[in-house]
């Protein structure tokens, strides 16, 4: 089971960016897979954070036991199969970063479109060691390098993984982690359709939907912040306004 304790740390450039499919279409990763990606970050942020991204001349590989990354997830009910179903996912999963600003070159960009795995394989001796091969993009994304002396080359967001791991349903996620990106600067903010079919990783037509999909995770953001939310039809726009709780910490 996950510690109260762990947080992640998540460039926001992943957080308010989106996936895509093997199609260029938007998709988001299942509520399992999620997980799972997060428990990776765990893992890459405890054994390479001394890693700075100039260094990354070779690829580097991950190396992952099943079995620890497994013990990490609150869903015991998962199984070894589950969470290699989940890898596999992640590989066959793009994502597009937003306001993407290189660490090494320093160069801007609006939107910025990487893999998350480049490949993995399991080893023949071990069956539940995984060595993976991370994009060294997304790698960046992952290592927590908040300053680079004067210069910040990082624009993090600490994620507690007991909160992320229990919240249920995948768009709850991404919603949760999106809030968590903006709440220290600013308690009111608004998303249109297009950002939102983008964070859910939906194409809806209808504004409606999403609407749905937002009064639907209203409940478990409440028991998070005080939350609140307004629809405006016309302009097919959200508007949230949110403040954090003084007891974060007693959320189960």
């Amino acid at each position: 089971m996950c510690n109260n304790k762990v947080i992640i740390y998540k460039q926001n450039p992943v957080i308010r960016g989106h996936f895509l499919d093997a199609n260029n279409k938007n998709t988001l990763l299942s509520e399992f897979a999620l997980d799972v990606l997060n428990c990776i970050y765990i893992t890459v942020q405890q054994n390479l954070f001394a890693v700075h991204p100039k260094e990354y001349q070779e690829r580097i590989k991950i190396e992952i036991n099943i079995q620890t990354l497994q013990g990490l997830l609150l869903r015991k009910r998962k199984d070894i199969d589950d969470v290699k179903n989940a890898i596999e996912e992640l590989y066959q999963t793009d994502v597009v970063l937003k306001d993407f600003v290189h660490p090494v070159s320093g160069s801007k960009y609006r939107e910025f479109h990487t893999r998350i795995i480049e490949s993995y394989g399991y080893r023949k001796e071990d069956k539940n060691t995984c060595d993976m091969q991370m994009n060294e993009i997304f790698l960046v994304n992952i290592m927590r390098h908040p300053k680079d002396g004067a210069r910040n080359i990082g624009n993090f967001t600490p994620i507690r993984m007991n909160i992320a791991a229990a919240l249920k349903g995948k768009y709850t996620k991404r919603l949760y982690e999106y809030i968590e990106s903006v709440i220290t600067i600013k308690s009111e903010f608004s998303l249109n359709m297009d950002s939102l079919n983008k964070l859910f990783g939906t194409d809806h037509k209808h504004f409606s939907r999403i609407v749905e999909m937002v009064k639907r995770s209203e409940k478990q953001m409440q028991g998070l912040f005080n939350f609140k939310y307004l629809v405006f039809k016309e302009d097919k726009l959200i508007s949230f306004s949110v403040a954090r709780k003084t007891k974060l910490e007693d959320f189960q």
